[in-house]
């Protein structure tokens, strides 16, 4: 019958695993697997096992990896390497970074040679463990460390040629390249299509269609003689130049002037005339000058007007002096009464106003005041709301920095402010927070104020738990993470729990089993018992001795004829044993056999 292989997780383990799924537990971290050779034969896992039967060889495990098909598989592997050897391997462990054993294993007898023995090879072990929330597990290793299996790099060779994740085609190196059917573009980074390539091919070939020509472009045009056309799409002929030519050469006929154009005109001396087609003599030009002089004269700008008040009535402007003499001036004036605006209004100092109604711009115009409703001023700084005032509070938006100065509450008896002591202690601090009396922390939620502190005592008031992820200290004693007391009292580097364990009598332990054992731990003593169906070989205990197997007791279990005394053992080592029974001939057999044996 072939021997059966199997991992098991250990009762540490077990447990480490549970307290990683309630809120706030710590993951496992698997880090490393140990190789054993069994102390000689096939070992068989036991939960109580808290290091291998004979480890010959540990190191840091190259992956832990959750199964592809199985998401409850936690898959840990780990390679030795052609130059590690020389041991034989019947069992493994699986560690995390506190040293503990989290499963067993045994497996198939395989000799591990090494590079010196005249052979070598890459060994990889795998252990599965099944556990109900894979979370609670951490799945990372330090990648300094692994290193890539065959099936691993031939999984990402696969991977990698199926993707799209390739380097461009460039004029130097080959890659990816993007197809185009353009046939003006520049692009050195696309590869032509047939298409484009027989665009161009036709077009050198003769193939093109012809076009006009344009302003624009190249084409066929058509000739004119005309000299008086705007015409774009057409060339002059040599006859239209030559008329140019000839009009700009002086052999033009004369014609009469306009006011649209040059000619010949007729000169007149009238001055009441509203003829276009003559010109003013200098007679008229005199006649007109001699009568501006009898008005006013303009370089007078109206100081000459006898009577200006009656002449600015006479004109209907007496209601905007009268309203210009009380205006406040540009330049800067003095107001004696108030300064109206409607509701709906906006003005800038300074600047144009972009906040809107109701709102004042100052220099910049997106800086500012605004009324948002009834009792609230919103303060605006390049368009965002930095502040809100209203009758009952200051409501900063953003960050409320404090340059110099403290922030004072209710006076400089309560105040929060930063000092230049770059520290933490009685001493001095980098922030101050100060009161006459106490300062509470209250809850908005029933308003019961369930923390204080009392600055004049130094007394801290708690309705509640005092979590910390570190220790509790008073003094020189402190109360550390695994719920240890240390302190002087107990002795020193000594702590509560050694001190109770080696004062007082430790609490025995055992595994009542058919084969099982039973440790006094106050003197060491271990015993151990248990039942062989066919007893010829050697056995396991159902734990290792840790220092030394006193004796092996064996006897029958069952009648075996006339013979008396004919079961017998010895230890082997502190982890096996041999028993065995002698027939009536003396000839050892295979018989039922209990045993028992003592150690420390």
């Amino acid at each position: 019958m072939s021997k059966k292989f199997k991992t098991i997780i250990t009762t540490a383990g077990a447990e480490k695993l549970a307290a990683a799924t309630v809120p706030g537990g710590k993951k496992v971290n698997l880090t490393a697997m140990a190789v054993g050779d069994g102390g000689g034969t096939l070992p068989e896992p036991d939960a109580g096992q808290t290091k291998l039967i004979n480890e010959v060889w540990r190191h840091a495990l190259n992956k832990v990896s959750q199964d592809n098909k199985n998401k409850n598989y936690i898959v840990a592997e780990l390679v030795i390497p052609p130059d590690v050897g020389g041991f034989w391997m019947r069992e493994l462990g699986l560690y995390d970074d506190a040293g503990t054993l989290i499963a067993v294993a045994n497996m198939a007898e395989s000799y591990k040679p090494k590079l010196a023995e005249g052979s070598g090879r890459a060994q990889t072990c795998r252990m599965v463990i099944i556990v109900s929330n894979v979370d609670s597990v951490a799945l990372s290793i330090d990648a300094t460390t692994v290193m890539a299996t065959q099936d691993y790099v031939d999984d990402k060779l696969a991977e990698h040629e199926q993707s799209r994740n390739h380097p461009d085609a460039t004029l130097k190196e080959k890659g990816f390249v993007q197809l185009s059917n353009a046939t003006d573009s520049e692009s050195e980074s696309h590869a032509a299509t047939p298409k484009a390539v027989k665009a161009a091919y036709d077009l050198a070939n003769g193939k093109y269609t012809a076009q006009d020509a344009s302003t624009a472009q190249k084409g066929i045009v058509q000739l004119s003689s005309a000299t008086d056309s705007n015409d774009e799409g057409k060339a002059a002929t040599p006859k239209a130049v030559k008329a140019a030519y000839d009009l700009a050469n002086g052999k033009y006929t004369a014609q009469d002037a306009s006011t649209t154009q040059k000619g010949i005109v007729q000169l007149s001396s009238a001055t009441d005339s509203n003829d276009e087609g003559k010109a003013a003599t200098p007679k008229a030009v005199k006649a007109a000058n001699d009568n501006a002089e009898r008005r006013l004269a303009k370089e007078q700008n109206g100081r000459d007007i006898p009577n200006k008040p009656l002449f600015v009535r006479n004109i209907g402007l007496q209601d905007t002096v009268d309203k210009a003499e009380g205006a406040v001036q540009r330049t800067g004036d003095t107001m004696s009464g108030k300064l109206n605006l409607p509701q709906t209004s906006s003005f800038g100092v300074n600047t144009d106003n972009a906040l809107g109604g109701n709102s004042i711009a100052l220099g910049d115009n997106d800086t500012g005041f605004k009324q948002e409703s009834d009792g609230v001023i919103g303060v605006y700084a390049n368009g965002q709301k930095v502040a809100e005032i209203t009758n009952t509070e200051f409501k900063i938006i953003g960050n409320a920095s404090l340059v110099n100065g403290a922030l004072l509450l209710g006076g400089l008896t309560h105040f929060l402010r930063n000092t230049a002591a770059d520290d933490a202690g009685f001493g001095g601090n980098n922030v101050e927070i100060a009161s006459w009396n106490g300062i509470g922390m209250t809850c908005t939620y029933d308003h019961i104020t369930r923390i204080y502190f009392n600055p004049r005592t130094g007394e801290i008031g708690l309705r509640g738990d005092l979590k910390a992820d570190g220790n509790v200290r008073s003094g020189n004693a402190w109360l550390d993470q695994t719920g240890n007391l240390q302190g002087s009292a107990w002795g020193a580097g000594v702590g509560l729990k050694a001190y109770l364990d080696n004062t007082f009598n430790r609490k025995n332990t055992a595994s009542l089993d058919t084969n099982g054992w039973h440790r006094d731990e106050s003197t060491g003593l271990i015993m151990q018992w248990g039942l062989i169906d066919q007893a010829n070989g050697t056995y396991n205990f159902p734990r290792a001795f840790p220092n030394q197997c006193f004796v092996v007791l064996v006897t029958n279990t069952s009648a075996q004829g006339s013979g008396v005394d004919n079961a017998f053992g010895y230890p082997i080592s502190n982890s096996q044993f041999f028993a065995g029974a002698k027939n009536n001939g003396g000839v050892v057999s295979a018989y039922p056999v209990a045993f028992t044996a003592f150690g420390r």
